[in-house]
């Protein structure tokens, strides 16, 4: 139980540091992530965005890569990161960005 704890631990801090590269990427980029984390296909968020899937593919490859990350859950998971850790203890954020 003790060895889960520390890896659940680790994989928080490890998100959080992934997170502060959310500062660094474009509005756009952003926007991408926000509906990844929403659990939005490419053909949805192409539609959302006005941009084609493959420039959805690769706003997603690219953010993949900038914050080192091998699946689209990891991504999600470091959006809501981002969402949460400027919200006050128990709160949970209005709106995204």
């Amino acid at each position: 139980m003790l060895r889960e704890s520390s890896s659940t631990a680790h994989h928080l801090q490890s998100l959080r540091r992934r997170a502060a590269e959310v500062t660094v990427l474009t509005e756009r980029q952003r926007e991408v992530l926000d509906l990844v984390s929403c659990g939005s296909s490419n053909e949805e968020i192409a539609a959302a965005l006005f941009i084609t899937q493959r420039t959805v593919k690769s706003h997603v490859a690219l953010l993949m890569d900038r914050l080192k990350v091998d699946s689209r859950l990891k991504l999600a998971q470091i959006a809501l990161v981002w969402q949460l850790q400027d919200c006050p203890q128990g709160q949970f954020p209005k709106s995204s960005w």
